[in-house]
């Protein structure tokens, strides 16, 4: 059981998925701002964005500056302000996330 375990038991609630049978991480996010991860559950299987802030660190060449961590923060600000806008007006054959 790993530490998003209360999360991923928060999304079956909310959804009224079942139990939690598995968890998959499918790859991680830009600069190790999360994971895509698949959740597998009793009625059917969603894939979650988990974005989440790394704790600072050093990196090698220098790419954990402040102008880097903001920019990522505004890519991320741009995509929520997309799903909360302009999803719900794609037709049908267009998929977006739901919930």
């Amino acid at each position: 059981m790993n530490d998003h375990h209360l999360l991923y038991q928060n999304i079956s609630q909310d959804l009224y998925l079942g139990a939690l049978l598995s968890s998959e991480v499918i790859q991680s996010l830009w600069g190790g701002y999360g994971d895509l991860v698949r959740l597998i559950f009793a009625k059917r299987s969603v894939i979650v964005k988990h974005a989440k802030l790394p704790k600072p660190s050093e990196h090698p060449r220098g790419w954990n500056t402040d102008r880097s961590h903001q920019r990522k923060l505004h890519s991320y600000q741009v995509e929520v302000s997309w799903y909360a806008h302009f999803s719900g007006v794609m037709n049908s054959h267009c998929r977006v996330p739901q919930g």
